[in-house]
């Protein structure tokens, strides 16, 4: 291959290791760039390998809430992560950790040989460390925290709950999460 250095009147010819050298980074770095770029989520063909999981326009999604009885008058309301001090995505990591899938290869967590018995006492565990830290951050607020329920919602194209169901609910006093759907 002939190029010029220096002198632009005289043509030289590029050593054989820059060549390969070239050419050995470009079949490298095209399609790693082309992964960036085009959401094709393959090993090593992606921007995030540890984390890909592709939703699609026909991926099921879902958004779990919870909700608190407290006070005398039991009254509801949504607890929000920010009130156990973490963020919503961190959160989220964390509960579907627990929670687990169906999906025996899911990314966001499968519990070989689950049933509802170890289901229950894994969310018990669970629930029973979020009342903790509740009155922990603030005793007057949530010391008479009563009851934790599970929902589940499932989100249409526009990400508005479409359904919703009970997936069970945590005692404080008992320290015990009840299973209820399904049943």
């Amino acid at each position: 291959m002939l190029a010029t250095r220096g002198d632009p009147s005289t043509p030289t010819r590029v050593p054989r290791r820059e060549l390969c050298a070239t050419v050995f980074i470009g079949a490298f770095l095209l399609p790693t760039l082309a992964g960036f770029i085009v959401p094709y989520e393959e090993f090593p063909y992606t921007s995030v390998p540890m984390f890909a999981h592709y939703v699609g326009d026909d991926t099921a999604r879902y958004r779990f809430r919870f909700i608190v009885q407290v006070g005398d008058d039991q009254q509801e309301r949504e607890l929000r992560a920010t009130e156990l001090g973490l963020g919503g995505l961190e959160f989220s990591r964390y509960f579907f950790s627990v929670y687990g899938s169906i999906e025996p290869f899911s990314p966001f967590s499968h519990h070989r040989d689950d049933d509802r018995a170890t289901f229950e006492e894994r969310l018990s565990e669970f629930f029973g460390r979020v009342a903790t830290e509740l009155k922990r951050r603030d005793q007057n607020a949530w010391h008479r925290l009563s009851h934790i329920r599970l929902e589940i919602a499932r989100l249409n194209s526009k990400s508005y709950d479409s359904e919703t169901h009970v997936v069970g609910h945590y005692e404080v006093a008992s320290g015990r999460f009840i299973h209820t759907w399904g049943r």
